[in-house]
């Protein structure tokens, strides 16, 4: 699918207005701790707005990279919004 990306949290998501839909979680990795469901979409990350699925995943490289294990990432479900703190993978 275009514009689908794998991003470093065990999860996989697409632009899909507001910020991008989780499409697939990874079982035992950091979305899925995070209570991260498919149909999810992601607003931001670290107060950073998520606009696709390629600034999800600049936004959780950065956090990883400024040294972070977690990253605090605000969600829509329906018309519920919660901020979780999502477990970073480390870089491969």
């Amino acid at each position: 699918m275009m514009g689908m990306h794998d991003v470093p949290a065990g999860l996989t998501a697409v632009a899909s207005p507001p910020g991008c839909q989780v499409t697939d979680v990874t079982a035992g990795e950091g979305a899925a701790g995070a209570g991260i469901v498919p149909g999810d979409h992601i607003l931001m990350v670290q107060q950073r707005a998520v606009t696709d699925a390629a600034s999800l995943a600049a936004a959780l490289r950065a956090a990883r990279g400024t040294g972070r294990t977690f990253a605090a990432v605000l969600i829509a479900h329906g018309t519920d919004r919660r901020w979780v703190a999502l477990k970073l993978i480390a870089a491969k």
